[in-house]
């Protein structure tokens, strides 16, 4: 989770294999390190003061010792749309896959969906709870 919460944009990466790759919300298919820097740059950008985002891993399976699958969902809370306006909360659904290099764990691939029926009305709650988060 420490990855979502960073500051900086350029940091981000680390937590990224080399070889990384992150299939967006748009579909679109980021190749390596360097590219995820202004994506996540976006994702920085569009904090709202009451930002928060939380992860529920509902699966872990390890393929070998040393790589997992990692599904689950993210429910992020306090990010601005294109319009500027506060979304006080969305549910986003992930596939990771991590890697073991060097007894470090890392992510290999990224891919995250927000299916348009999932998509969470907004709230006049500041600091919205999933279960105060009303889906479409």
């Amino acid at each position: 989770e420490t990855w979502i919460h960073a500051d900086r944009p350029e940091d981000v990466p680390a937590y990224y294999a080399v070889d990384a790759t992150h299939v967006n919300l748009q579909g679109e298919w980021v190749r390596s390190r360097a590219e995820l820097v202004p994506y996540f740059a976006l994702l920085v950008a569009g904090r709202s003061d009451s930002f928060d985002a939380a992860f529920d891993i509902e699966a872990v399976r390890f393929v070998t010792d040393d790589v997992a699958l990692v599904d689950g969902t993210i429910v992020i809370r306090g990010m601005r749309g294109r319009d500027g306006d506060i979304i006080p909360c969305l549910l986003e659904r992930f596939a990771f896959v991590l890697k073991k290099t060097g007894g470090r764990w890392s992510v290999g691939d990224h891919c995250i969906t927000r299916d348009v029926s999932r998509r969470l009305r907004r709230t006049r709650t500041r600091r919205a709870s999933l279960e105060e988060c009303h889906v479409l």
